[in-house]
């Protein structure tokens, strides 16, 4: 298991979230589902013994994505603890748990109770949001306009529960717009190129970048932060792991690639 369970207790704010603020950055990247650890105060009730667990991560997306001169906001936190890119809410309940893993079966041993629900919203999920609504309005107070990079990898083959949501081959990159409303044309127009330019010097021209398929970023922090009339833009950004990961490790030389990769394509958007 890579991933960090019940050996040491990670409970102070830095072990939990990496936030930096970069005074002059024009933009946000936020990893909402980069985490590994499981904290105690899930291990009564979440199944965290599930062998998919290690592998329901993005993974290797803090050193794909954290890039030292954009302001930046990651998570320790396993993505089942809580689900940092859904709305708090949905239907007046909180809408933040996953309730069954990607093969489809059930995540909790046994129910999770309310006061535990409320106790890790507010320990893990609201501190995150909040540094990424004001640090967002912040860029844009000073520069106008802001951008969030929803940053995220996806699994090279379909999980179980989306197999009758999208085709069974995934693109090498998907931009998720929340059909359009997300991000500015122009903007999207202009990081669709960058990347393709930057992605196909490295990996060929054959690589395949997909707008709103398999994922759309209808939810989250996509869609919450989207409002380009109101000088907020949002991009999801999913790359396949079938470039950088397999046999349960990642390739360090095209983990660094794309780190460069992303790093050229947001300097060239700024």
């Amino acid at each position: 298991m890579f991933y960090n369970t019940i050996s040491r207790k990670i409970e102070k704010l830095e072990e939990i979230f990496t936030f930096n603020k970069v005074e002059d950055s024009k933009l946000l990247i936020a990893i909402p589902h980069g985490g590994s650890h499981i904290p105690k105060a899930s291990l009564s009730f979440l199944d965290y013994e599930n062998e998919l667990f290690p592998l329901e991560i993005d993974q290797s997306v803090n050193d794909i994505y954290n890039i030292p001169k954009f302001s930046f906001a990651g998570t320790s936190v396993h993505r089942h603890v809580v689900n940092l890119n859904k709305q708090k809410y949905k239907s007046g309940e909180l809408n933040i748990f996953r309730k069954v893993g990607f093969n489809g079966e059930n995540l909790y041993n046994t129910k999770i109770s309310e006061s535990a629900r409320n106790k890790l919203t507010k320990t893990y999920y609201d501190p995150f949001f909040n540094f990424i609504k004001d640090e967002l309005y912040r860029i844009r107070e000073i520069n106008g306009d802001a951008f969030l990079l929803n940053a995220h990898s996806m699994e090279a083959n379909t999980p179980k529960v989306n197999l009758y949501l999208e085709d069974s081959k995934r693109p090498d990159f998907c931009l998720g717009t929340n059909f359009m409303q997300s991000i500015d044309s122009k903007i999207l127009s202009d990081f669709y190129s960058a990347l393709h330019s930057h992605t196909t010097s490295y990996f060929g021209s054959d690589i395949s970048i997909d707008i709103d398929d398999p994922f759309v970023g209808r939810v989250g922090l996509t869609k919450t932060f989207g409002q380009p009339k109101n000088g907020l833009n949002a991009l999801l950004l999913e790359i396949n792991q079938n470039l950088y990961f397999s046999n349960m490790k990642s390739d360090k030389i095209v983990v660094e690639a794309l780190n460069n990769i992303i790093e050229k394509t947001l300097e060239d958007i700024i």
